[in-house]
């Protein structure tokens, strides 16, 4: 035999963010990682991340891109630009959109 109970109504978290809530949140994540992100850039950041989140080495990444470990390295550091094309083929590695890595 079923019993009904009585339920309370509680306030639900809101699932969905405003759009100016979303660049706010990107602007917070930006002023908190300011100095790493002058230093490396934001692109060099978003490869060292994606590279991490995998658990590969830079070594791992350079032989899956048919590069060097040093271009890795350089790219991950700010001293090597991410191009298109290589943003495209990192993109395709790492599942994302390419236009995290330029």
């Amino acid at each position: 035999m079923s019993v009904h109970t009585r339920t309370h109504h509680t306030n639900k978290t809101r699932l969905v963010e405003t759009k100016e809530e979303k660049v706010e949140h990107l602007d917070n994540w930006r002023e908190a990682f300011k100095e790493l992100i002058e230093k490396h850039t934001e692109q060099g950041l978003s490869l060292r991340s994606c590279r991490n989140a995998e658990g590969w080495t830079q070594t791992h990444l350079a032989e899956l891109l048919g590069i060097d470990r040093a271009n890795v390295s350089n790219m991950e550091s700010g001293k090597r630009p991410i191009g298109k094309a290589m943003a495209k083929r990192l993109a395709k590695i790492f599942d994302t959109d390419y236009k995290m890595f330029i």
